[in-house]
């Protein structure tokens, strides 16, 4: 299950949500439902759902990490 977050302050977003990572044979058996019920999957899923969003940008991050590993990372 995703966890959702609002944006208080800052930079120009207003809601985050992190999703688990999922294994391809979990993928295809969410596309075999989507299918299903005649939802798009893949890029063209993605198309229509931007249609209903004023901008997107996207951000990639690692982690998580505890301070040791960070600490680490930086050298």
């Amino acid at each position: 299950m995703g966890r959702i977050y609002a944006h208080l302050d800052g930079d120009s977003w207003d809601y985050l949500m992190i999703g688990p990572v999922t294994t391809p044979e979990q993928d295809k058996r969410f596309d075999e439902a989507a299918v299903k019920r005649g939802l798009k999957i893949g890029f063209a899923a993605s198309l229509e759902f931007r249609q209903f969003l004023a901008w997107h940008s996207d951000t990639f991050v690692v982690g998580p990490m505890t301070a040791a590993e960070l600490v680490a990372a930086a050298k």
